[in-house]
């Protein structure tokens, strides 16, 4: 659980613009055990930020979005930025 709240506060940390109030939802897929190396795949759509940590072998183990307000899961948008991070689970 730790490793996916990380990901969403290191993500925070670098986009100032982004203020409180916050909502954030986790979806729990697959379990990540220690050693994992892990994708973070970013993307930011025009009313939400969708964290996928996706495993090695492509398959997702988490999703987390934020939303600066509660909206609805089914809004749409165009993606304006998609990233990549890589890290490992110790």
């Amino acid at each position: 659980n730790a490793s996916y709240w990380i990901a969403a506060e290191e993500y925070l940390s670098q986009h100032g613009e982004l203020r409180a109030p916050m909502h954030a939802v986790v979806e729990h897929h697959l379990s990540v055990d220690p050693g994992n190396a892990i994708r973070l795949v970013t993307q930011e759509l025009d009313e939400r930020v969708v964290i996928r940590h996706v495993l090695g072998d492509d398959s997702v183990a988490a999703v987390t979005q934020l939303t600066t307000a509660i909206t609805s899961t089914t809004a749409t948008g165009a993606i304006s930025v998609s990233s990549t991070t890589n890290f490992s689970i110790i």
